[in-house]
C-alpha cells in the first residue's frame, strides 16, 4: 500500500503457566505461553469490502504464538 489509511482492530487472548524457581536467576522450572490474536471477519460481515476502492482499509488476519522455556541445573550446586 503506497498511500492511504487502514484501520486495525484486533483481539488477543493469552494463556500462561509458570513454575520457575527464583525468577531473577532461574535454576529450575518452566514457562509456557500460548496466544492468539485475530481481527473480526469483515469480509463475512460485508462482502463488498473485497471489491471496494481500498480493500486494505480493514485488514483481516490471525496470529498464533507458542513459547516454552525449561530451566534445568547443569551440575551440582554448592548448597
Amino acid at each position: 500500500m503506497d498511500n492511504g489509511t487502514s484501520t486495525n482492530v484486533s483481539f488477543k487472548i493469552a494463556l500462561q503457566r509458570s513454575s520457575v524457581f527464583d525468577p531473577i536467576f532461574p535454576r529450575s522450572g518452566s514457562n509456557f505461553i500460548g496466544s492468539v490474536q485475530f481481527t473480526p471477519p469483515y469480509s463475512a460481515i460485508n462482502p463488498g469490502l473485497i471489491t471496494s476502492v481500498n480493500p486494505y482499509k480493514t485488514p483481516e488476519y490471525h496470529k498464533w504464538r507458542f513459547n516454552a522455556e525449561w530451566y534445568v541445573p547443569i551440575g551440582k550446586g554448592n548448597r
